[in-house]
């Protein structure tokens, strides 16, 4: 389970499914803005499958996608978790 403290010392949370991300958006709003798809960090928006239950093999499609996605998105991912670190930064400065 998500708790709000999960959250507030998260700089980036990156979800696979569009309803993960929208039900923490809802739950927890202060945060929305540190929470994306995975598939945003290449510039698209999309599920990544979840294989639960499945085979070995559906999990390793998984996997490779992610790993594509990190691998491709990294300067997005960066360039979020820093931008939500400035902000904390700033926000204990005043």
């Amino acid at each position: 389970m998500v708790e709000a403290s999960h959250l507030k010392v998260a700089d980036l949370v990156l979800c696979m499914e569009t309803g993960h991300a929208e039900a923490l958006r809802a739950e927890f709003p202060a945060y929305a803005h540190k929470i994306y798809l995975f598939s945003e960090m290449v510039g698209k928006r999309y599920n990544v499958d979840d294989p639960y239950g499945r085979s070995l093999e559906a999990y390793e499609i998984m996997a490779d996608e992610l790993n594509q996605i990190i691998a491709n998105g990294l300067d997005q991912i960066i360039a979020l978790a820093t931008a939500e670190t400035t902000i904390q930064d700033v926000k204990r400065d005043t």
